[in-house]
């Protein structure tokens, strides 16, 4: 068995009986340098232009197609052409029943993205840093919330993921954010290659696809939300073809639920316990909203809330990372005994064929409030960001 390539960067730590080199350890290491060259290019192709015209393009692009753009940049017009290219993988109606399955979740599927998904990604001390680069944690966590919202809304509505849907089209503003931000820490000098790999890397990329799928779906299960496995396959082939047009090399994605937890397992094996930068950021998730009231009776409604995410976060997560997490024990410990026991009866109600339909247009609603909750009537832009706040990570 070949050893590990000296040059893979300090965070990767693989242990194991599959030993430090073994095919998939190894490729998942590799990803950590490697970024996403063809988005890389369209944000220099766009910082030559005037500021706010490259994504002006994009939009276009996106809403009209490639045609509507016979002057933009050669790598914008590459990157329009893969859209209208199918993976020879998809599997349309799959990926349409996996958007619905996660749509009739609705606010379960909410609570699980927040307390779990984004709370695992902010436990990857190396995952987490350029994440820590934006800065200004108390302010931004419910915009970056309340987007995420929306991108999930978004690529989980009848079509969303088809050519012109909006789940595809925020899909690559998402790529292109991340291209943005990954041009921004190389132009800041402060990145450490040697310890964390590439800023927002393949591996890292990966990880995100998969505790938005795999990690959600077993989040939901763990709240008594049953889903089947049939389902949970479906919801993985549609963040399948989301991975794919977000970036994510098609190599690297899985086919299946059961192989993104294979996946899953050996990325959390190979990661340090969290930092500092971790407690950070899941303290300003929790104490963003009553940081940010207006009124006394406003802190108190949000101090309660936060407690109830608290217990719900501890539940899906364990006590063990929750504690390294600085996520506290508190009062609200005994609510996930209400809570699963009405998921578990919502689960099978959804599942009814007179049901399903008022399912899916309840979960809708829910994602379009929690979005409104924050931005109001404002869109989610999903822009790239031009400055990188200083000092910041």
């Amino acid at each position: 068995m070949t050893s590990l390539p000296p040059s893979l960067p300090s965070r990767f730590r693989p242990p194991g009986p599959e030993g430090p080199a073994s095919p998939e350890v190894r490729r998942l290491g590799e990803a950590l340098l490697r970024r996403d060259p063809l988005a890389d290019a369209v944000v220099e192709a766009f910082a030559t232009q005037p500021p706010g015209r490259g994504f002006a393009l994009l939009e276009q692009g996106l809403a009209e197609g490639r045609d509507a753009l016979p002057e933009a940049p050669k790598a914008l017009l590459t990157l329009l052409d893969t859209l209208d290219q199918a993976p020879p993988w998809l599997d349309s109606a799959r990926r349409e029943a996996g958007a619905a399955a996660l749509l009739r979740s609705g606010a379960a599927a909410g609570i699980v993205l927040g307390m779990k998904s984004l709370v695992l990604g902010y436990a990857s001390p190396a995952g987490n840093k350029a994440l820590m680069f934006s800065g200004q944690l108390q302010e931004k966590t419910p915009r970056r919330l309340a987007e995420t919202s929306r991108f999930v809304q978004a690529v989980s509505q009848p079509g969303g993921m088809e050519r012109y849907g909006q789940g595809l089209a925020i899909t690559v503003k998402v790529r292109i954010m991340h291209a943005q931000v990954r041009r921004l820490i190389d132009r800041s000098g402060r990145w450490q290659p040697e310890a964390f790999g590439e800023p927002i890397n393949q591996h890292d990329m990966l990880a995100t696809v998969i505790l938005f799928s795999a990690a959600l779906v077993e989040g939901l299960r763990k709240l008594g939300y049953a889903v089947s496995a049939r389902e949970a396959d479906d919801i993985s082939h549609l963040w399948r073809e989301v991975g794919l047009r977000m970036g994510v090399e098609d190599a690297l994605l899985p086919e299946t639920h059961a192989k993104a937890l294979s996946l899953a397992e050996r990325i959390q094996a190979a990661q340090a316990p969290p930092d500092d930068d971790s407690r950070a950021l899941v303290a300003a998730l929790f104490s963003s909203r009553p940081h940010m009231a207006r009124t006394p009776k406003e802190k108190k409604v949000a101090e309660r809330r936060a407690g109830v995410m608290q217990a719900l976060c501890r539940h899906l997560i364990g006590d063990r990372l929750a504690d390294e997490l600085g996520v506290v024990r508190n009062r609200w410990a005994g609510v996930t005994l209400a809570v699963k026991p009405a998921l578990a009866l919502a689960a099978r109600v959804n599942r009814l064929p007179g049901v399903r339909q008022a399912a899916a247009r309840a979960g809708n609603a829910y994602w379009t409030a929690a979005v409104a909750e924050v931005l109001g009537d404002a869109e989610a832009a999903f822009a790239p960001p031009e400055s990188l706040r200083q000092g910041a990570a």
